[in-house]
């Protein structure tokens, strides 16, 4: 019996309600309770809860929007290196994200094809067609790691070969025939043309776009982001 007075001297005084009759004495744990009984035994009203009002709330959208743009960025950032790295697992996650991001902004078309492939991943390829699915879209012409493109990259810069070659036919000499010679022999007459462009030591600059800016944008988002 000891025990159990000082355990319940440890635990915790709970809250008791009174009702509000003068001439009642009783006392209640529970507040509906008390208020059923007010209710019925004396006829009091029940006391009407008190609603704070809340904070209004400070919009910030510059805030958001730098926010926004951030992680826009970091994503597709993300998908490029995945591109250059050849990581056709981090690319599937990337369209799964872009998805409701496409879908969000009414590009249903982006958003069509990127639920498209997630079908071909769930049911309508096997899993041996969707590996290769997953892995044959990029090209390493360079050779060495990060030098991946796109396969849509790869087919343009053949287009370019192909429309240089048969415009320099010339159009009196331009023949269906011709032109599926030409269409044919792309692949050899580019090996030859780089072969031929390395022996005479020609050089030609490389087409990526740097943004001479990028060092500073991304410090000015991070203070917008960071020293709010």
């Amino acid at each position: 019996m000891g025990c159990l007075n000082s355990l319940s001297k440890m635990l915790p005084e709970q809250q008791t309600h009174k009702c509000r009759d003068k001439s009642c004495t009783k006392t209640f744990f529970f507040l509906p309770a008390k208020n059923l009984h007010e209710e019925i035994q004396h006829g009091l009203p029940p006391l009407a809860t008190l609603v704070q009002p809340e904070a209004p709330k400070v919009k910030d959208d510059l805030y958001k929007y730098s926010c926004t743009r951030l992680c826009t960025g970091l994503l597709l950032l993300n998908a490029n290196d995945a591109v250059k790295e050849g990581d056709g697992d981090r690319l599937v996650r990337f369209y799964n994200i872009f998805t409701f991001i496409f879908r969000m902004n009414g590009n249903d078309k982006y958003a069509y094809i990127c639920l498209r492939l997630k079908a071909r991943e769930l049911a309508l390829l096997s899993p041996r067609d969707f590996h290769r699915l997953k892995w044959n879209r990029f090209v390493n012409n360079q050779g060495g790691y990060g030098q991946n493109i796109s396969c849509d990259l790869r087919l343009e810069h053949i287009n370019k070969v192909t429309k240089a070659l048969i415009k320099s036919q010339g159009m009196q000499n331009l023949t269906d025939e011709s032109v599926e010679s030409i269409t044919k022999s792309i692949g050899g007459m580019e090996e030859l043309v780089q072969s031929s462009l390395a022996d005479a030591g020609v050089t030609k600059r490389s087409g990526h776009h740097s943004n001479k800016h990028q060092h500073q944008l991304f410090h000015s988002l991070f203070k917008e982001v960071h020293c709010v």
